[in-house]
């Protein structure tokens, strides 16, 4: 499983905040906890195309698919029983594995994400996988109606129904 942290956030955050660790151990699992790019204000992140990152081309679509392949080739891993699962921007990026990269990822787990209009528009995964998302509706960030105006400023998104109703089809 690739857990992937947050905007602003890291590895060790995932690593130290969830409870991965301990239910990998207990289950007999290996859990990577890769760190996304800094940033111009310094925060990592996941390019998954935020209004603010424009100009910013980081292809991190290649590197957990590559990091991933690398991580079964080193440690024996099955391909068939790679996951990966974030939270808030690491969900944004499993929603972009799942459209780009779903030859790689065989279930995809984002937690509190949403897909940017573009993704939700050209999102054709080579192959269909199974997704788990959720979503709460008092969030103030993620909204689960939407902000089709961007009023946010990470860019126009779908309402979290439209986008289960994306990957329900």
């Amino acid at each position: 499983v690739l857990a992937l942290h947050g905007y602003g956030g890291s590895n060790n955050d995932m690593m130290s905040n969830y409870g991965w660790v301990e239910l990998a151990d207990e289950r007999g699992f290996v859990v990577a906890f890769p760190n996304g790019t800094r940033d111009q204000s310094n925060n990592r992140f996941w390019d998954v195309d935020y209004d603010f990152h424009q100009g910013i081309d980081v292809d991190d679509d290649g590197f957990l698919s590559s990091l991933a392949i690398y991580l079964q080739g080193l440690h024996g891993l099955d391909p068939q029983r790679t996951y990966v699962t974030g939270f808030s921007n690491g969900a944004e990026m499993c929603f972009q594995l799942a459209c780009r990269e779903s030859e790689t990822f065989m279930a995809f787990a984002p937690i509190v994400g949403m897909m940017l209009d573009p993704l939700f528009n050209e999102c054709d995964p080579a192959v269909n996988r199974s997704i788990l998302s959720l979503n709460g509706t008092d969030d103030n960030v993620t909204l689960y109606e939407g902000d089709m105006n961007n009023s946010g400023g990470w860019g126009a998104y779908h309402s979290i129904p439209d986008m289960m109703a994306l990957w329900a089809d």
